[in-house]
């Protein structure tokens, strides 16, 4: 895939890590202001405090969020210049991955939720874990075995999207109870579920895609050049 075929607006974000001093991996929100095809791509400048590490010839990976899928790509900076605004140079993307995000792709996380059974008459409400979580489902660690098949579930969780921290509130279908791993098993993990996102409004359709988006960006194996 060339970059060109992404069809990208000016200004749209990108996302580059770079390594800090310590050899920890930052991570850069920018903006595309130009793309020369064959020769380099121009971004916005970060903060002033992050801008002095990034000299010409600092290897970054860049990423791109589409509204199917994450593009990533190796790159590596030719020049910084001030004028007529500060920017960064990049070298054209030689090789493009392009990463599809399906309702069956999951990521593995490690979320404390609380469930609630809105199909019970009584109130059976437990805390969790988010084993893993898809766009369309999720592997729930619950201390107490709560649900049966076909039961509605209510999930709520605190999540962090990079610097912020948003309330995940969704609505779920049991769908299977799912055999426990032998670590499940020896952490003494009382049930384990496998559900399926249903009636979610829009907001919660946007925190949900934003966090798996997120999580996979942040998955080593996905960013590495």
């Amino acid at each position: 895939m060339d970059f060109s075929q992404l069809q990208l607006r000016y200004g749209y974000p990108i996302q580059l890590h770079v390594m800090s001093t310590r050899g920890e991996p930052t991570k850069l929100k920018l903006s595309l202001y130009g793309a020369c095809p064959g020769h380099g791509l121009m971004v916005s400048m970060p903060r002033s405090a992050v801008s002095k590490r990034l000299r010409s010839g600092l290897k970054v990976m860049a990423n791109i969020m589409l509204s199917n899928g994450i593009c990533s790509f190796p790159a590596r900076i030719l020049s910084t210049a001030n004028s007529p605004v500060p920017m960064i140079y990049l070298s054209y993307p030689e090789r493009i991955t392009f990463k599809e995000i399906r309702g069956a792709t999951r990521v593995e996380v490690d979320e404390s939720i609380r469930a609630e059974n809105l199909s019970s008459i009584e109130e059976r409400v437990c805390s969790g874990v988010l084993g893993d979580i898809s766009i369309s489902g999720a592997r729930l660690k619950l201390n107490d075995p709560i649900a049966d098949i076909g039961d509605e579930l209510r999930i709520s969780s605190d999540i962090l999207i990079g610097q912020n921290t948003y309330e995940l509130d969704l609505v779920a279908t049991v769908r299977a109870r799912v055999e426990r791993t032998t670590r499940e098993v020896e952490e003494n993990v009382p049930a384990v579920f496998g559900v399926e996102f249903t009636e979610l409004s829009k907001q919660q359709q946007l925190t949900l895609h934003a966090y798996v988006y997120h999580r996979m960006i942040k998955d080593p194996t996905f960013i590495s050049p």
